[in-house]
């Protein structure tokens, strides 16, 4: 968080086309994945990491940061059991 509030402070984000849209990127998601999906998509992150944390400087480069985080969501209200048929049958 302080290097994305120190790079907007900066104005190294909110530079270039299109301004932040493309230097920028938060997201917060929530997925229902079967253990094979959620392996699926473990394995995927982790070769765009590889892929790209490794990357030797480019020329006229600039550095981009990055944090991945992928975890089972404890059950909250915000992440109901699937309904029952029972409830289903009365959408």
């Amino acid at each position: 968080r302080d290097e994305v509030e120190a790079a907007i402070a900066t104005g190294v984000i909110g530079k270039g086309p299109g301004g932040s849209e493309d230097r920028l990127l938060v997201t917060k998601g929530l997925a229902r994945l079967t253990a094979e999906r959620a392996a699926e998509l473990h394995r995927r992150l982790r070769a765009l990491e590889a892929e790209f944390g490794n990357d030797d400087p480019a020329e006229g480069g600039e550095p981009w940061g990055f944090v991945l985080a992928l975890y089972p969501a404890a059950r909250t209200a915000a992440t109901p059991e699937e309904p029952t048929d029972e409830e289903k049958s009365l959408d």
